[in-house]
């Protein structure tokens, strides 16, 4: 069966990838202009969002 073939083949990855911590992801409040790592992001080459 495919989907019992598929799941052999995912099943290792999706189990290392539990087993590995949490990467930091950068949340940030409904409402507000994103993480600030997009900021970061922009400003390395010079630029900056354009808030509407």
């Amino acid at each position: 069966d495919n989907i019992e073939v598929c799941w052999e083949f995912l099943q290792p990855i999706l189990d290392v990838w539990k087993s590995l911590p949490p990467r930091d992801f950068p949340n940030y409040p409904a409402g507000s202009y994103g993480p600030e790592e997009a900021d970061e992001l922009l400003a390395r080459d010079g630029f900056h969002w354009k808030n509407q």
